[in-house]
């Protein structure tokens, strides 16, 4: 799957699937937890394609949440 950053306040979105492509979009202006969140997200509707939104969103929440809490963290270059 590759993860693309960049600005996406045109599109009015955190993060976009790409389906078609194994693409995630991530916001570059993002950080911390909810970064973490928005990567979860959008990865599992590339692994989930047919799951609802309500769904994706329940299920990222709780991988961000258990992943936050053993302390995994983004270390920027």
């Amino acid at each position: 799957m590759k993860v693309v950053r960049r600005k996406l306040g045109k599109e009015k979105a955190d993060g976009l699937a790409h389906i078609d492509d194994n693409t995630i979009e991530i916001d570059e202006r993002l950080k911390g937890k909810y970064r973490l969140e928005i990567t979860i997200h959008e990865a599992l509707h590339i692994l989930y394609p047919t799951d609802s939104e309500t769904a994706i969103i329940r299920k990222s929440k709780r991988l961000t949440n258990v992943l936050w809490k053993q302390g995994y963290r983004l270390v920027e270059k």
